[in-house]
């Protein structure tokens, strides 16, 4: 069984050359102008399962894969609805007078987390009442913390003892 493999390509004359040589190339594959509705989208699927959404693997971008301008929350890439948060930028709060820019992400219902690469362990987690769990070492200027503590307690341990002597 042999499907389709495309049903729009957007092509040059001489796709097979150097695009230095190419003759006919583009300068925008799609472009929209003022043509959607304040209610409308850009682009829309409607399929139930798709093995991937974009595939650029084999593309180097030299300005960045995407570009987007946001503007709080709402603005962003929203995952699930909301439910799992939002990635975004703009000002830290609506209605500050420093005009500095932020990314922010914005944590899912249950919070945000990072996770190992395999998925197996969760390195970092941040609910929505401000608890961070930390699980793993934790270093400040490449020595642990733990260290740094045990190092501490025997110091105070020392001082102690010689106050004790002293006395």
């Amino acid at each position: 069984w042999n499907p389709n493999s495309m049903a729009i390509e957007v092509r040059s004359e001489d796709t097979k050359k150097d695009v230095q040589d190419r003759r006919g190339v583009w300068e925008s594959g799609i472009y929209f102008k003022n043509s959607l509705a304040d209610y409308g989208r850009l682009v829309v699927a409607d399929i139930d399962k798709a093995k991937m959404g974009f595939d650029f693997r084999r593309s180097l971008f030299t300005e960045g894969i995407m570009q987007a301008k946001t503007n709080q929350v709402g603005t962003g890439i929203i995952y699930n609805e909301g439910k799992s948060g939002e990635i975004y930028g703009g000002n830290r709060w609506n209605g500050q007078e420093n005009d500095s820019q932020w990314l922010s992400l914005r944590a899912g219902t249950g919070g945000i987390r990072m996770v190992s690469n395999d998925n197996t362990h969760e390195m970092i987690a941040v609910d929505n009442n401000g608890g961070i769990y930390l699980n793993g070492d934790i270093y400040i200027n490449g020595k642990k913390l733990n260290d740094l503590m045990e190092l501490d307690e025997r110091v105070s341990k020392l001082e102690e003892k010689l106050n004790s002597l002293t006395k």
